[in-house]
């Protein structure tokens, strides 16, 4: 099974108070397959362990990860008792924030940059979670003409898909968590010029039909936020995982260049967001 290989920034910060696969339906061209390789989310595991109400699982896109245990989500009798009961421990340790951002690159075309696909976010993340529903926003990139007597390059049109997976408590956390990962999402874009020529034989020679030239965008498929109560063994108040795919093309490795040009950021970008200050930050992979 391929898996991307997701990096992570653990982002410790200090809070005043607490806070499936989108499978490509087509792939007439696929850009190269990422290595099998699983999530590296650096203590984000031991957090997830020793939390009350969290639980390491293996995910069948990613490998392994962390989420709520069921029955034990914000907005439940259990997740009120379970806050309740680990209050203490926000007086003796900060809330800990994870910022995750995939090191895997996937081509957004060009109608669509970045943070102008994932801003669907919106549009089904409710109260409490983002549902189970998958978004679709159409784009274009340059790839090999298909029709019948032509050959050489063309635009396609194509659907960037989006799907979440989030629990939270209320509205003004949700705006939080998708304002911070809208704000990853415009760090690290990368951009080119793709030209395009397409060929036609009109019985005696080959002539240019058509041809011209768009900016195609690419960044990371994968982000996420966790929030955590205080220090190990404390809480997990929120978690929001959103995946870009695409029924055209696959990702492609991307690498720790990206993952430290977004850490080297991430901290001013998230603080006016979340409305703290940063006591820390530290990355676990690169």
């Amino acid at each position: 099974m391929k898996f991307n290989h997701l990096l992570a920034i653990a982002a410790i910060l200090c809070v005043d108070g607490v806070l499936s696969n989108p499978v490509p339906a087509k792939t007439q061209v696929q850009d190269a397959v990422p290595a099998n390789d699983t999530i590296v989310f650096g203590d984000q595991f031991l957090r997830c362990e020793q939390a009350p109400n969290c639980e390491v699982y293996i995910d069948e896109r990613f490998g392994k990860s962390v989420r709520f245990k069921k029955g034990m989500e914000p907005g439940t009798p259990a997740y009120n008792e379970t806050i309740a009961r680990y209050q203490h421990l926000s007086a003796r340790a900060p809330p800990v924030v994870g910022v995750g951002v995939g090191d895997n690159r996937i081509n957004y075309g060009t109608t669509q940059q970045p943070h102008d696909v994932i801003w669907v976010l919106w549009d089904f993340c409710k109260q409490f979670n983002c549902g189970n529903s998958y978004i679709y926003k159409s784009t274009q990139r340059v790839a090999n003409t298909v029709a019948a007597g032509y050959w050489g390059t063309e635009t396609h049109w194509y659907s960037m898909i989006v799907h979440a997976e989030a629990s939270y408590s209320g509205y003004e956390q949700r705006d939080k968590m998708i304002k911070s990962i809208l704000a990853l999402s415009r760090l690290g874009v990368t951009s080119e010029w793709v030209n395009w020529k397409t060929y036609q034989y009109n019985g005696q020679n080959s002539y240019v039909s058509g041809s011209g030239s768009i900016q195609e965008f690419t960044q990371s498929d994968y982000y996420q936020i966790t929030l955590y109560q205080g220090d190990v063994g404390s809480p997990m108040l929120a978690d929001m995982k959103v995946w870009i795919g695409s029924d055209f093309s696959q990702p492609t490795r991307g690498g720790c260049e990206l993952i430290l040009s977004v850490l080297g950021q991430a901290a001013s970008l998230i603080n006016p967001i979340i409305g703290i200050p940063v006591e820390a930050i530290k990355n676990a992979f690169c």
